[in-house]
């Protein structure tokens, strides 16, 4: 890395924060771990039979150690642990006494009243006011999904993400023959952790406003959704369900090809970019032909194009390809393998892996963070806690000063207790997220102040932004980024939904473009109404309740008017080529001059230095350069693209957590920070295991399309219906006595059919409840005689695994004759994780959703109503959410060159005529 000074700023933003997780797997442990890896203090609650990560491996040797499981010691490093036996008085006991020590507390229980706790989080701030609460369960603490059970593969269905892949530029060659794809990793639990640890950061923020904690809500099936901008906005702007299907792109090239060894995704749609490729092909004869000519016309005739390209393409290896076009500024790449994707030297160079912490390994690779802050990538523990260990509790305050090698620690108050341990055996885990049938009504039944909103049907001024208010009044004042001014310089998706989702939070963000560069965030199909600058779909879903001020910055007057407003703001997003802004002169050295306690956060496809620091490439070159891409496929298969432009979201994610870091530590020290990340690694970070199971086994992954090593079934089948699907996930022989009970009830009664998809508004979502009855117990009489799972090769969870081709065309011949909600609603009842396999329309149309707040309407003055999402966050006894359409463009020059920078109209109007404001 770049040499830096190192600080306890860049290291510990979080240091003196205490956070006690009490979760399962992955997501909530990721999210804890998260905070971990900036400073907080992490307790972790585990059962006396361990964290089921614990046995999810990779192991070294393939020897399974619950000690020294890779998944588990990558979501659990720098914690430390208590064991508790939550059935027994003395452990809850326990439990509540680490509450009245804890800033954060992170759980999966739809409801704490239910849970063994026994209180919600009002009741815990009557002890300790500080405590913010959050929780991360698959759909929520209310709605009629809300005790739904998922895992990774419901939750991925649930969200449409599964719908969308193999997505854009990749495609399914038929629909039927290849069904909705997962890939072969935890990334929706991983980035549902991600949403969780920006969700604590926000609170925490908040809590800086009032001096309370607050209860944070976060569904995993919406905070997938959020991540789904493509579809979206393709069906919301154009009527278009995509899916897998094969899109007539407007522009051409940007497709997935195959090359002499391998698959790349070859993106040369703008002129300038298709002239240099023909250039690096020799200038055949063909690329003159008029066909050709522009970006419209080469997508209008690719069916002629697209053997001429293959013709050169399939003579040249990967590594040839990715040098040759990245050399001169192409933005295309090769789908690499794990190997190449881990060992090329700019992986190397920016030493993003660290050595694993698994005792006794001496191979292993992990991820390590993210960010490099100040120039020095931020470093993280090493080990995790070992099984039925039991740290003591808290740390004292000799202990803190000793971890944090003598940095200062941030005191945030609150008194902490002295605890004992107690611990017995409870049941093993299944990997599985459940949100439990009380056998009793929910005790915290109150209605609750939140972030969601509905559109006032009051009438608003004439060219006002429209507002949407929430439908229930709150105790707090303010937002937690009240006050809080971002320039924001993000181009196309991935920065521009930080700068959203901050905006959306309450801090001010002005989002500086000019016609000049051709609007790239404001040029993407489809369009909805005139004219298409203000219109397209992308651009308005990422840039809501932001200004815009038109400055040209390549023009010294450009450039200087953006220095004087960031010496205004509080922190700096920008996501151009690196050294853009240096050759400007508006790089962080030069602007912290005038602006010590400035934050500028930075992001880059492959990072600010190393080999390839220069590196160009769309979300479809970072799948491809990153491995994703090497996890996704069918059996059998070749590497295929994760769809919903999943990079974009995921590092969007990463940088508003950036932020939120950033602010809080310079809040207690007044120092500004210069954070800055790398595409590719944001996606790595969520690939833990295959990079360990090449780097410490010698492995790569094996395209299993949804299969999983430990659960049969676990699939996507396909119903009644064009392109309808359901996904079921089997991990126990209980899950699949219910799964036959289900099957010999369905069976029997012929396939009920029901009047919904997925349960749509005006049915309460229960479309498919009439397949076995309403009650919480689930009374489905039979066995699996007479089914198609009447076989001894399906008997036990061994005998499915090692038959489960078999398996998986016994319960596809089923599912064929019956319709998805049915069976998903009658496998949940069941005790099944299993859910439709949602699209764009499914999403926008869902009953559990729309009664969440989750569907809102964005009233824009020329594409007209639009139905969006909200944020992923419920933020429990907040004000309203005040949001508003994405800004036309300009529409806020007046604002910030007058009355932010204090010029006349008569100046202004010398700077449009000069091309500096355009």
């Amino acid at each position: 890395m770049s040499e830096g000074t190192e600080t306890s700023t860049g290291r510990c933003p979080l240091a003196g924060v205490r956070v006690l997780e009490w979760g399962d797997f992955a997501a909530v442990p990721f999210a804890a771990r998260l905070l971990a890896d900036a400073g907080a203090e992490v307790v972790k609650v585990e059962s006396p039979s361990g964290d089921s990560a614990r046995r999810a491996g990779p192991f070294p040797g393939d020897q399974p150690d619950p000690d020294r499981s890779g998944l588990f010691t990558y979501l659990n490093r720098g914690k430390r642990a208590v064991t508790l036996d939550l059935a027994t008085d003395p452990g809850v006991n326990r439990l509540r006494r680490l509450l009245e020590g804890a800033d954060v507390f992170l759980h999966e229980r739809p409801s704490l009243v239910e849970s063994p706790l026994g209180v919600d989080g009002t009741a815990l701030r009557k002890v300790n006011p500080r405590l913010v609460v959050v929780s991360l369960t698959p759909f929520g603490e209310r709605g009629p999904r809300s005790r739904d059970r998922a895992d990774d593969l419901v939750i991925s269905s649930a969200s449409g993400i599964t719908h969308a892949t193999p997505g854009y530029p990749d495609y399914a060659q038929d629909l039927d023959e290849e069904p909705p794809l997962r890939p072969n990793a935890n990334i929706a639990e991983l980035t549902s952790g991600l949403v969780a640890a920006t969700g604590a950061m926000l609170a925490l923020h908040q809590r800086d406003h009032t001096g309370v904690g607050l209860d944070v809500e976060i569904s995993k099936q919406e905070a997938l959704i959020s991540m789904l901008l493509w579809d979206l906005g393709l069906y919301t702007f154009g009527g278009l369900i995509l899916g897998r299907r094969r899109i007539r792109g407007r522009q051409a090239p940007n497709h997935y090809l195959p090359v002499a060894d391998g698959w790349a995704a070859i993106v040369a749609y703008r002129d300038y970019h298709w002239q240099t490729l023909v250039e690096l092909m020799g200038s055949p004869e063909w690329a003159a032909d008029p066909r050709f000519a522009s970006p419209l016309a080469r997508g209008e005739h690719w069916d002629d194009l697209e053997p001429l390209l293959l013709s050169w393409l399939l003579d040249q290896p990967k590594r040839a390809i990715l040098d040759r076009v990245q050399s001169r500024g192409i933005p295309s790449a090769p789908a690499l393998t794990i190997r190449e994707a881990i060992e090329n030297e700019n992986t190397v160079a920016r030493q993003f892996l660290v050595p694993s912490g698994i005792p006794g390994d001496t191979q292993g690779r992990l991820p390590s963070d993210v960010y490099v802050v100040d120039g020095l990538r931020r470093e993280t523990a090493a080990s995790a806690p070992r099984l039925a260990s039991d740290d003591g509790g808290w740390k004292t305050e000799d202990e803190r000063r000793s971890t944090e090698h003598g940095r200062r620690t941030l005191d945030v108050g609150g008194d902490w207790a002295d605890t004992g341990n107690e611990s017995a055996p409870v049941a093993q885990s299944d990997h599985v997220s459940v949100a439990r049938s009380p056998s009793e009504p929910r005790a915290d039944t109150r209605a609750r102040a939140d972030t969601r909103v509905r559109a006032d049907t009051r009438s608003a001024p004439t060219g006002s932004p429209p507002r949407l208010h929430s439908v229930l009044r709150t105790q707090h004042s303010v937002l937690p980024l009240s006050g809080i001014r971002i320039v924001d310089f993000g181009q196309i998706v991935a920065m521009p939904l930080a700068g959203q989702w901050l905006a959306m939070l309450g801090a001010e963000v002005i989002l500086v473009e000019s016609r000049t560069t051709g609007l790239p965030s404001r040029a993407f199909a489809p369009f909805k109404g005139e004219p298409k600058h203000e219109t397209s779909n992308i651009f308005n879903q990422v840039n809501r309740n932001k200004r815009s001020c038109t400055l040209n910055i390549r023009t010294a007057q450009g450039a200087d008017l953006a220095r004087r407003l960031i010496a205004t703001a509080d922190v700096v997003l920008e996501n151009f080529s690196p050294g853009t802004l240096e050759k400007l002169g508006l790089g962080y050295e030069s602007l912290r001059e005038a602006k010590p306690d400035l934050i500028m956060v930075s992001l880059s496809a492959c990072g600010s230095d190393g080999p390839w620091r220069n590196f160009a490439a769309l979300h479809s070159g970072i799948i491809a350069l990153s491995g994703l891409s090497a996890v996704t496929g069918y059996e059998g298969g070749h590497p295929r693209i994760i769809g919903a432009i999943l990079p974009d979201p995921i590092a969007a994610t990463y940088c508003a957590l950036a932020v939120l870091q950033a602010l809080y530590v310079r809040r207690r020290t007044g120092q500004g920070q210069d954070v800055e990340l790398a595409m590719t690694e944001t996606i790595q970070s969520m690939l833990p295991e295959v990079i360990l199971e090449y780097t410490m086994l010698g492995r790569e992954p094996e395209q299993i399309g949804n299969r999983h090593p430990f659960k049969a079934p676990h699939g996507i089948y396909r119903t009644r219906g064009e392109d309808r699907w359901v996904a079921i996930s089997v991990a126990t022989d209980a899950e699949w006595r219910g799964l036959c009970r289900v099957v010999w009830e369905l069976t029997a009664e012929g396939g009920r059919t029901t009047d919904g998809v997925t349960g749509r508004r005006g049915d309460g979502g229960r479309a498919g409840e009439r397949a076995g009855g309403t009650g919480g117990e689930v009374r489905l009489g039979g066995d699996r005689a007479g089914t198609p799972l009447d076989d001894p090769r399906f008997a036990t969870l061994a005998d499915r695994l090692a038959h489960v081709a078999a398996l998986d065309a016994a319960i596809g011949a089923w599912t064929m004759g019956q319709e998805a909600p049915t069976v998903a609603a009658a496998l949940q009842r069941a005790g099944v994780a299993a859910t439709v396999v949602f699209n764009a329309r499914d999403i926008l149309e869902d009953a559990h959703l729309a009664e969440r707040g989750f569907i809102v309407t964005d009233e824009h003055p020329l594409a007209g109503p639009i139905p969006m999402t909200s944020i992923p966050w419920q933020l429990h006894g907040l004000p309203p959410l005040d949001l508003r359409h994405a800004p036309v463009l300009g529409a806020d020059n007046g604002y910030v060159l007058g009355e932010i920078l204090g010029l006349t109209p008569e100046e202004i109007a010398q700077l449009e005529s000069a091309g500096v404001v355009h």
